[in-house]
């Protein structure tokens, strides 16, 4: 996923945690649902429990704090699931805190958990029940696709993220 150069770092308490979105696969087996991450080989998040980043650049001294290091949970800045409807995937609202870098499209941080989902894709049977599924075992609701004017708030606080501190390559 790629959501631009890195423009403002903060360290963010869980209560003051951002916003963002992002997707997943909604993965069935055995009737047990996961949702994956989809640029990921093996991420899958935890029910009921954040998920911690993980230092996957095979660098030993990654720290997850490094502005040009790319480890990190991404999430975008805006719901855009036109880019991605084609794919039966699930899609939702994150919340992350910790390290968190803000960039132009997007923010990577150090941990993050799941508070909605929702999915705009293939309409189908199949899909609707793997939503279904996954939101019962991971304890969250199903909302609607929110529409770009309903994250205004999201945006103002993005834009305030980015005028608090710039960082310097």
């Amino acid at each position: 996923m790629n959501i631009g150069n890195v423009i403002a770092q903060h360290e963010i308490a869980k209560e003051d945690a951002l916003p963002g979105y992002r997707f997943w696969y909604a993965k069935v087996e055995s009737g047990l649902a996961t949702l994956e991450s989809v640029h990921m080989l093996v991420s899958s998040w935890p029910k009921y429990e954040a998920l911690r980043a993980v230092c996957r650049c095979l660098n030993y001294e990654c720290r997850l704090t490094q502005p040009e290091h790319t480890c990190g949970i991404y999430a975008l800045m805006y719901p855009q699931p036109h880019l991605y409807s084609q794919f039966d995937f699930v899609f939702g609202e994150v919340r992350l805190w910790g390290e968190v870098f803000v960039h132009e499209f997007g923010l990577r941080g150090m941990f993050a958990e799941p508070v909605c989902l929702w999915s705009p894709g293939v309409e189908s049977v199949v899909n609707q029940l793997r939503l279904e599924l996954v939101a019962e075992q991971y304890g969250l609701p199903i909302v609607k696709q929110p529409e770009a004017s309903e994250t205004y708030w999201v945006q103002q606080d993005w834009r305030r993220l980015r005028d608090m501190s710039r960082v310097t390559a």
